[in-house]
């Protein structure tokens, strides 16, 4: 792994910033490890991108990484590169980030602006409070 580059994360971003949501291309987990790869070389889109193209799709992978749960997937993703928990408050650009909208629990990262972000459903980037953050993992 390589320096973290917030000036490829902007790039990122900015090239995903409009594009639709679409399962096993552009959702919100392929969205947050696609922004770690963009900052520090890794290659962490591979274990997910076009490995599935719905939401049953989803559920048989994260079943497969994460032994049948979503925050356990993301857990494991983390934990095997070293990413480290901190409290949400430290949080800064670049970060992962777990979020809690409308009772859905959603993984992005920490936008440009400080903010959470992730793919919307609706298509393009969502950008919210800070307060809907749960969990942080530091992205170095």
């Amino acid at each position: 792994m390589g320096t973290k580059d917030i000036t490829k994360l902007a790039a990122y971003l900015s090239k995903v910033q409009n594009k639709p949501f679409k399962y096993g291309t552009l959702d919100c987990a392929i969205f947050t490890v696609s922004a770690v790869d963009s900052q520090i070389g890794t290659k962490l889109k591979s274990k997910l991108f076009g490995k599935y193209k719905d939401l049953k799709g989803v559920a048989k992978r994260i079943k497969e990484l994460g032994k049948g749960k979503y925050i356990n997937a993301i857990e494991k993703i983390c934990k095997d590169n070293k990413f480290k928990e901190i409290s949400p408050d430290y949080a800064q650009r670049g970060d992962v980030c777990i979020m809690k909208d409308k009772n859905k629990t959603v993984m992005g990262i920490i936008g440009l602006n400080n903010k959470p972000v992730f793919v919307g459903k609706e298509g393009g980037l969502v950008e919210f409070d800070k307060d809907i953050i749960e969990r942080v993992w530091r992205i170095e």
